[in-house]
């Protein structure tokens, strides 16, 4: 027999401790109906349950798609012009301009590609930089 250790996910483990559940449950198992470990599983696993299976989708899908799409546009736009105002050398404020991209490349120019949860973390970080250095 060959034995081999792996990492489980929170998925797994759940679907492991709801199957030792069921057996439980079942009656085919006496000296585990009543153990004091049972409970705890059980109660650890309601606890779960209640947190993690609850449904996801808001109904919203369309409205947050439509809001994606227009701050990656936005984003898209407000860098490009950045881009192009900073390579200008004989533009006024260049040098601001070229300052701010480097902001922006701190936290990633590609940020229209990220997915919406990770923009808007993102996106929150760079609003808060660009807020502490516009005072």
């Amino acid at each position: 027999m060959k034995i081999s250790l792996v990492r489980l996910s929170t998925k797994d483990l759940a679907t492991l401790a709801q199957r030792i559940i069921t057996n439980i449950q079942s009656g085919k198992y006496p000296v585990i109906s009543n153990h004091p470990l049972t409970a705890t599983l059980q109660t650890s696993y309601n606890e779960y349950d209640a947190v993690y299976t609850k449904q996801i989708y808001s109904g919203k899908g369309k409205d947050v798609a439509t809001a994606d799409h227009e701050r990656d546009v936005a984003y898209t736009s407000f860098k490009a012009f950045l881009d192009g105002y900073r390579k200008l050398q004989s533009a006024p404020n260049s040098q601001s301009a070229e300052d701010l991209y480097s902001v922006f490349k701190t936290f990633g120019l590609d940020l229209d590609r990220l997915s919406y949860s990770s923009q808007t973390a993102q996106m929150t970080k760079l609003s808060g930089m660009l807020s502490f250095l516009f005072k």
